[in-house]
């Protein structure tokens, strides 16, 4: 579906109910249509970006009245998406028990991943909307940890349950709980190179190279968070450590993820005092264009 990309908090919040209230009205006054859930997932995935959006212009607003008003949209958009991903599972869960073959019990239960995956990751953004000092902050991050730990038991076996890893992760990061975070991480990182590499055992090189492009974004925004959480936990040389592993599947590679990682490396080496942190940042600085 096309996103919405208005900037203007009054019209992006026009659109969005525009577009929300159409696809509702779809649902209303055709109950019996055999994608409905389709449509649910469609609300969802609108309302979840329209609150990140929304927390993403709460940082910016100062004026009490406006932050009000800002806060009580995020808390109705995230009740929404709640509601609706909470539905779709349900649904999911009864089409499963009373599917008969194999190929489409696969198909639902790929659907229902989709949809408690973004369950669980909706908790994550509707948490760090809060500010760290109030009560919601941290319960609503328990809440995406209870699920996301979930998600990842159940669905170990799928790509999706290492990005689930890395959400949760950062949950575990935001409240300073920098170990646990680190073993998330390192589930979406580590671990999942490991499953490609065993993998890869049976299939060939060439399978293993195309599983890690394939999947380089997770692997490279996840190590970067292992080792942003080494340096949180003072853990400098294991911070240094898991970039250069990184750096060992991913040689010559200057993606975003990359520099973030590399930039924690850096810092590892600024706080022991090694100068090199300078040439590396001042080398990301080049790739990136900034004087």
């Amino acid at each position: 579906a096309q996103r919405i990309r208005a900037t203007e908090p009054e019209f992006r919040n026009k659109v969005t109910k525009e577009a929300v209230d159409l696809l509702e009205k779809i649902i209303a006054t055709n109950p019996t249509y055999p994608n409905l859930i389709d449509v649910k997932f469609e609300i969802a995935e609108i309302l979840i970006e329209q609150g990140m959006w929304l927390s993403e212009v709460l940082k910016t607003v100062v004026e009490a009245g406006a932050r009000k008003k800002l806060k009580d949209d995020i808390d109705k958009t995230y009740s929404r998406v709640a509601q609706y991903l909470k539905e779709m599972i349900d649904e999911y869960t009864n089409r499963m028990n009373k599917a008969q073959g194999e190929e489409e019990r696969d198909k639902l239960r790929n659907s229902l991943s989709t949809a408690a995956y973004l369950y669980g990751i909706g908790f994550y953004h509707y948490g760090t909307s809060y500010d760290k000092s109030e009560e919601k902050f941290k319960t609503l991050l328990e809440e995406s940890i209870k699920n996301l730990r979930l998600f990842v038991a159940q669905y170990g076996d799928l790509v999706i349950s290492y990005e689930a890893a890395d959400y949760c992760g950062l949950c575990y990061y935001e409240l300073g709980r920098y170990g646990e975070a680190k073993s998330f991480f390192q589930i979406a990182s580590y671990g999942l190179v490991k499953m490609i590499e065993e993998s890869a055992e049976e299939d060939g090189a060439d399978k293993r190279e195309d599983a890690l492009m394939g999947t380089k974004d997770i692997i490279q925004k996840a190590m970067g968070h292992y080792a942003k959480a080494a340096n949180a936990n003072g853990e400098y040389a294991l911070a240094i450590q898991s970039v250069d592993d990184l750096a060992k599947w991913f040689p010559k590679d200057d993606s975003p993820e990359m520099q973030l990682a590399t930039l924690e490396k850096a810092w590892a080496y600024f706080k022991t005092g090694n100068s090199i942190a300078f040439d590396m940042v001042k080398k990301i600085a080049e790739i990136r264009g900034v004087d």
